[in-house]
């Protein structure tokens, strides 16, 4: 993180509600490491001196500028979106979400949910995905984390699969969430698969505006789902 005053060239003098000197360029008077992927932008203390960053994976930091001194980090969650500060300062509310939380997930964990409630005694379980370089706290219902954009986790997922003389597959399709093109990666798991026939079901959650980007995927998952009907 940078601090920085000034500006950056006479030719914007115009431009500005206050008078700077022509001369004048950006200048840094602190840096400071960050977390991972800082998110919703810096929140002030009501009376200016402080400063709380939210990131990504959950840390929120809080930096006394006055001082320019990093004060103190707390990890509130996972995947955080954003954070507010009360207008007097005393409160900080965290906006977060569960790992990978997003329509799919939500339905996916809906359904499992129904799954165990509906069929008691059948054995479910949940393959969760994992975005580059993130490892996320999951419950015991996940058994196997797929890498996004190696191949070979893919396979390895298939293999797990195979060995746990898994019957039904459901997968769930949305732009972006499987590695390669057009989340083609995806189609690597459900060729080495060795299921019974009619056992794999897909749903496809692609927006219209990306359809042409991943309806190549879509189609040859649906096909791969089709040819074990």
């Amino acid at each position: 993180m940078r601090a920085a005053v000034a500006n950056s060239s006479a030719a914007r003098v115009s431009q500005l509600p206050m008078a700077v000197p022509p001369a004048a360029i950006w200048l840094p008077i602190r840096r400071f490491a960050s977390r991972y992927a800082l998110h919703g932008g810096p929140k002030f203390s009501p009376d200016g001196r402080f400063v709380y960053f939210a990131s990504r994976d959950g840390w929120i930091s809080l930096y006394d500028i006055w001082n320019l001194t990093l004060i103190a980090e707390v990890r509130a969650g996972i995947n955080t979106r954003n954070l507010a500060v009360s207008s007097d300062g005393r409160y900080v509310l965290v906006g977060n979400y569960l790992p990978r939380q997003c329509g799919i997930a939500t339905f996916t964990t809906h359904l499992a949910d129904a799954l165990t409630t509906a069929v008691p005694d059948v054995d479910s379980f949940v393959l969760a995905m994992n975005d580059a370089g993130r490892r996320h706290s999951y419950p015991s219902r996940v058994r196997f984390e797929i890498a996004q954009g190696d191949l070979g986790s893919y396979q390895r997922a298939a293999d797990f699969l195979n060995v746990n003389h898994v019957d039904v597959l459901s997968v769930q399709h949305e732009y972006g969430i499987f590695g390669g093109k057009a989340g083609a990666h995806i189609l690597a798991l459900l060729r080495e698969l060795r299921m019974r026939p009619r056992g794999m079901r897909s749903v496809t959650k692609t927006q219209p505006e990306r359809l042409s980007l991943g309806s190549t995927a879509c189609r040859k998952i649906r096909a791969e789902s089709s040819d074990r009907h």
